[in-house]
Order: C-alpha cells, then sequence, then structure tokens
C-alpha cells in the first residue's frame, strides 16, 4: 500500500499530538474540505469571512430600547463585522 504525502503528514501531525499529551475529538476533525467554519468565521482558501449566520444576526437583531441593550448589541456586532 501506498501512501501520499498528505496522508503521511497527517500521521505525523497526530503522532506529534500524542506524544506531547495533546488530545481532540475524532468527531471534529476533518480532513480534504475546502472549507471550515472556526469561531464564528468561515476560512477558505486564504480567505476569512464573517459566517453568513452571525451577519445575519446581526442585521435581524431587534433594535435596542435602553442603553444596556445597545451596549449588548454593540458588543456583538463589533465582534463579527
Amino acid at each position: 500500500m501506498t501512501f501520499s504525502s498528505t496522508h503521511i503528514r497527517v500521521c505525523q501531525l497526530l503522532q506529534r499530538l500524542l506524544e506531547n499529551r495533546l488530545f481532540f475529538k475524532t468527531e471534529k476533525l476533518e480532513f480534504h474540505t475546502s472549507q471550515v467554519s472556526f469561531l464564528g468565521f468561515i476560512v477558505k482558501e486564504g480567505q476569512v469571512q464573517a459566517d453568513p449566520e452571525k451577519v445575519k444576526a446581526v442585521v435581524e437583531w431587534p433594535a435596542p430600547t435602553n442603553q444596556k441593550l445597545l451596549l449588548r448589541f454593540l458588543g456583538f456586532a463589533n465582534f463579527y463585522l
């Protein structure tokens, strides 16, 4: 059986993590994908974009009626936009 260089690198990475007692959840691993969702952003082919669902949440946020609600909205919106 012949392994590709990508397969060998993945094995080396997993071995290095194991040697340093760094663990991961296999159900959260994704390989050979063109984009990844990470911390509310979409990362693909050297680009980082805000997740459209997060942008939608900002656009559809109800109008704040007091200072506390305004500050909550601004904190959320400033992080994603």
